[in-house]
């Protein structure tokens, strides 16, 4: 689907409002990945738990189950430290240059590189935002696309604020 301006906005703007009800971070995090997914994005969301990183939702589709499968483990940030410098939040990378941005990354898991398999069935293009909650850093969401482009970064940056905002929901519902 392949969907720019306001179709986009008013896709997204469906995705959360139906989130906003929910009152889990699992059920938050299964709405707006499968929302997106509808929209044809892969998604990848992470959170920062202590000092590790925690994947929380990826696209289910055969080559990235690899990669869950890869993560079980909770990764040090510590080891992240080194793609700080390189990968920026709001900026669309594509495939190859992502790939090799996160190459350090991915020698922590037990291969030396993702498979070809892996990293061909990446979508052409990439882009990595933060997630807050309650004002404070609480992870990021990868998105994946074919179609992603320039023009729809405001959207998606709001899209993940309303992802945090939602997350912050479903905390308070919890407490």
């Amino acid at each position: 689907m392949d969907l720019c301006g306001q179709g986009l906005l008013s896709a997204v703007t469906e995705i959360v409002t139906k989130a906003q009800r929910l009152r889990s971070k699992e059920e938050v995090l299964r709405a707006f990945g499968g929302g997106l997914e509808g929209l044809d994005y892969d998604v990848a969301v992470v959170s920062v738990e202590r000092e590790f990183l925690h994947l929380r939702y990826i696209t289910d589709r055969p080559a990235l189950s690899a990669i869950q499968h890869l993560t079980r483990k909770l990764i040090p940030l510590p080891s992240l430290a080194m793609l700080s410098g390189s990968i920026q939040a709001g900026c669309i990378y594509d495939r190859q240059a992502f790939l090799t941005i996160a190459d350090p990354l991915v020698r922590l898991f037990p291969i030396d590189r993702l498979s070809d398999e892996v990293a061909v069935s990446l979508k052409a293009k990439v882009l990595a935002l933060p997630i807050s909650v309650r004002g404070q850093p609480w992870g990021g969401v990868a998105l994946m696309s074919n179609g992603l482009a320039d023009e729809h970064l405001p959207i998606l940056r709001l899209f993940a604020a309303q992802m945090g905002t939602a997350l912050e929901v479903a905390d308070r519902v919890r407490e």
